[in-house]
């Protein structure tokens, strides 16, 4: 299933109500489009021109589905205008959860004060974005002309960028979970505390920095073409770029990390990790001297991982096709305090 077929789908009913009715309509229209763009892929189109022919193909489509009951939202606690775009209050104490769900705008969590929750909606369409209380979980999505079914959604999923940006204020009693998917925006969640932060972006970087000494439950980040940077410690990380580098600094006991074409550097103090890249370099630099195991990977980078001095053993697995492969300690077979699976094609591997 294509990602940005789905999404396309997705903004269509996001403000729909999802009756049966309503839901069959949603999967049957999801499978022609996801049909549509694998034929037009065999024809020889680019993603691209795929992705902007299916979305051509949906135009008559916002007034079908105008036809159904729009979903009920909650309204702001609090809110008042600003020229570019509005404000709205939340009480902390009710805020569980934060989840966007937006196409182009630019997303930052930052700390806030007192015992509000404060959600800056701006840019030249600020007024467009919405933020509501359902529940424990305080939303944040855009809104269209006509209830989210204006006549030119079609033309803004892909082709415009009108520089809108959503900033929400944490104070800090406030630890939600963080749940964010954007289409093109950067993704920021900036010297606040989250108990969990799940967040994914097509083209825009994500960029995460808490208090190393308070570590979340859980951290998973995902960019297609965008830099992933995180600073913090977590019960478990998962990140993955396609083309962008990923980095990360911090105390994590099961680490994954993973980037098609971008470089992997990983910092701090781990007990298991993954890493993957195909044509970057993989970089591991364990300071704590927790580290048990490593399964590194790489198609046309080095593989570099450095341990803490005094490193009783490692039992290293090691193969490059056509570059140097050297372990620096003791090796002590399976009885190693450290056992490092790393391959390359035409790297060099070094541990050290």
């Amino acid at each position: 299933m294509n990602a940005t077929v789905k999404r396309i789908v997705e903004i269509l009913f996001q403000d729909t109500e999802m009756t049966e009715e309503v839901q069959a309509l949603r999967d049957e229209l999801l499978d022609n489009c996801q049909q549509r763009y694998e034929d037009l892929m065999a024809q020889g189109r680019d993603e691209d021109e795929a992705i902007a022919l299916v979305v051509e193909s949906l135009k008559g489509m916002e007034e079908v589905i105008s036809a159904y009951p729009r979903a009920q939202a909650g309204e702001p606690c609090a809110e008042h205008g600003e020229d570019d775009g509005r404000v709205l209050y939340f009480p902390a104490a009710q805020v569980k959860w934060v989840e966007a769900d937006l196409l182009y705008q630019d997303v930052h969590f930052v700390p806030g004060q007192g015992e509000q929750v404060v959600v800056r909606l701006t840019g030249k369409e600020g007024n467009r974005l919405n933020a509501w209380l359902a529940g424990d979980t305080l939303r944040i999505s855009r809104q269209e002309d006509n209830g989210g079914r204006g006549t030119r959604w079609w033309s803004r999923v892909l082709f415009f960028s009108w520089g809108e940006q959503v900033q929400v204020e944490l104070p800090a009693s406030c630890h939600p979970g963080i749940s964010v998917h954007c289409t093109s925006g950067d993704l920021t969640v900036q010297d606040v505390s989250p108990r969990e932060v799940r967040m994914d972006a097509m083209s825009g970087d994500i960029t995460l920095q808490t208090d190393l000494t308070v570590p979340l439950r859980e951290v998973n980040l995902k960019s297609t073409s965008g830099d992933i940077r995180v600073g913090c410690s977590a019960e478990r990380v998962e990140l993955q770029s396609m083309s962008g580098d990923v980095s990360y600094q911090g105390e994590c006991p099961d680490l994954t990390a993973q980037s098609i074409s971008g470089d992997v550097r990983l910092q701090g103090g781990f007990q298991r990790v993954r890493i993957k890249s195909v044509s970057g370099d993989v970089r591991l630099e364990e300071e704590k001297g927790g580290l048990r195991q490593v399964d590194a990977k790489t198609t046309s980078g080095d593989v570099d991982i450095r341990l803490p001095k005094g490193t009783p053993g490692v039992h290293l697995t090691g193969k490059s096709s056509i570059g140097d492969v050297r372990n620096h300690f003791p090796d002590l077979g399976m009885e190693s305090s450290v056992l490092i699976n790393a391959q390359t094609a035409s790297g060099d591997v070094k541990i050290r």
